[in-house]
């Protein structure tokens, strides 16, 4: 423990030093995720887009019946509109009085002809305005399936997440049991199943490497409530460890 203090007391002088000669800007260049993200399976579950509706996230511990599920009218981008699945990602934003918990996204995959190979398309509502023709496009390749996708288009200062098709073959048994669990509570959803829906990543941390003395420090951010950035007083918490691995996964 006192060797924690003094090494937060260090970092604390280093920040002290750079602002008296002018270097106050520290640049949390990079993302990670917290051990406790990690361990968790990351299921998203994927829904059929009809007649350019989508309906409101499930609740996960308990069924919804029919007349609980509400219908959101989307406008899907201008490209082909056919083959688009949606879903749900936790994000608390509180930009609309709709879903202020979550993020709708839509999805979808394309056989493009490049020596890139395949690629999933992605675009998160960003604005949550139930509209996709004024959203960013995530294009994500075979040769690049970790791609960040960012919360806020300018993506050197938000947080995000990445994505690939949930491993069912390895979770088979999780795989049937939800399979199963949604089938019963999905209420008028159209569910696609678990072989294909997603497993999703939330990088919730920004961060920056430090060296003081002979210690290899990380300094960063964790975004607490998951709503892409890194400046709720109050609710995100800043976090100094050692930089003793070569991973960007934290305690």
């Amino acid at each position: 423990m006192k060797k924690c203090i003094q090494l937060f007391k260090q970092l604390v002088l280093l920040f002290l030093s750079n602002s008296l000669f002018g270097q106050t800007n520290v640049f949390l260049n990079d993302v990670g995720v917290s051990t406790r993200q990690s361990s968790n399976m990351g299921f998203v579950p994927l829904f059929v887009i009809s007649n350019s509706e989508v309906q409101s996230p499930l609740d996960m511990a308990a069924p919804d019946m029919d007349n609980e599920v509400k219908n959101y009218t989307i406008k899907l981008p201008k490209q082909e509109v056919k083959g688009w699945l949606y879903g749900w990602l936790f994000q608390e934003h509180n930009i609309s009085d709709y879903n202020s918990n979550n993020i709708l996204f839509i999805t979808k995959n394309e056989k493009i002809i490049t020596h890139k190979g395949p690629a999933r398309i992605f675009v998160l509502d960003r604005n949550h305005d139930f509209d996709f023709t004024n959203d960013k496009v995530d294009t994500l390749w075979d040769s690049n399936p970790n791609k960040l996708i960012s919360y806020f288009e300018d993506s050197t200062t938000s947080t995000g997440i990445t994505i690939e098709n949930f491993p069912h073959n390895r979770f088979w048994k999780f795989s049937n049991m939800i399979d199963l669990f949604i089938n019963e509570s999905k209420g008028r959803r159209v569910f696609v199943g678990a072989k294909y829906s997603l497993k999703v990543k939330r990088y919730q941390l920004r961060y920056s490497q430090f060296k003081i003395g002979n210690q290899k420090l990380i300094f960063g951010i964790y975004d607490k409530n998951n709503n892409g950035r890194i400046d709720d007083v109050g609710i995100d918490e800043a976090f100094i460890a050692q930089n003793s691995n070569k991973t960007n996964e934290f305690d």
